[in-house]
């Protein structure tokens, strides 16, 4: 899978990572850095035509460059299996101008193991007298469902459809089982709620718990200590830093 992945067209934006190595600037040193940096070449350059990583000499420091796609696929690796799904969120990410570190994240909370036709039920309690039993119980209704691979809630799947799929210039018919389809809405309804919150956290409860509650300042618990840290931990391991 990594093979295929990296050999797409959105290997388009540079990112600069950690230095290797710095070296003393004495005559011995500058030779060292012409040795260590041919070797380097040498043994690297099988592999950086396959990853579509380079090396990119910045006075005294030699790093490495590598695109957002392959750094992104990278990262995906230690959260996901990689396959054709977390292949297809990285791109449609890039291509919607979305960083497809926080759409990996937000999308393991919200369907950890990539169920394409996943659905799951929003359902309220309501105390109620049951007449046989002669005592108050509590009623079970479910309100909407969240399906796919962004877990859409289905009370506004038709206001997705128009604002995200429609007014977009689809011409297939919208699926949200479709795991494409529903990427794609996933990832233009985060990018809205980005756009109009300006707070990255805020637009991860707010796909959770919707743009209201987070507005009005009515975040349910299980969004606050449940989804926003589980969130910020897959970020972490993405980066490494968990």
């Amino acid at each position: 899978w990594l093979f295929e992945a990296t050999k797409g067209p959105l290997n388009r934006k540079l990112r600069s990572f950690k230095t290797w190595v710095q070296l003393p600037d004495a005559p011995i040193g500058i030779i060292m850095k012409k040795v260590f940096f041919t070797l380097v070449l040498m043994l690297c350059v099988e592999g950086s035509t396959t990853l579509n990583i380079n090396f990119q000499k910045n006075e005294n420091h030699y790093c490495t460059v590598q695109t957002q796609r392959d750094h992104a696929l990278e990262c995906a690796t230690r959260i996901f299996p990689l396959n054709e799904i977390v292949i297809y969120i990285i791109d449609t990410a890039i291509e919607e101008e979305v960083d497809p570190i926080k759409v990996l994240a937000f999308i393991k909370v919200e369907n950890p193991n990539l169920v394409t036709n996943a659905k799951n039920e929003n359902v309220v309690y309501k105390k109620v007298y049951d007449k046989k039993k002669k005592k108050y119980i509590n009623k079970k209704t479910v309100v909407s469902y969240d399906t796919g691979i962004g877990q859409l809630n289905s009370k506004y799947l038709s206001e997705y459809e128009w604002f995200y799929w429609t007014k977009r210039g689809e011409v297939e018919k919208f699926d949200p089982e479709n795991y494409k389809h529903n990427i794609k809405i996933a990832i233009r309804l985060f990018k809205t709620l980005e756009r109009e919150l300006k707070n990255e956290s805020a637009a991860v409860m707010a796909y959770n718990a919707g743009i209201g509650r987070v507005m009005n300042n009515q975040i349910p618990q299980k969004t606050f200590y449940f989804y926003l840290p589980q969130y910020l931990n897959n970020i972490k391991k993405m980066e490494g830093s968990y």
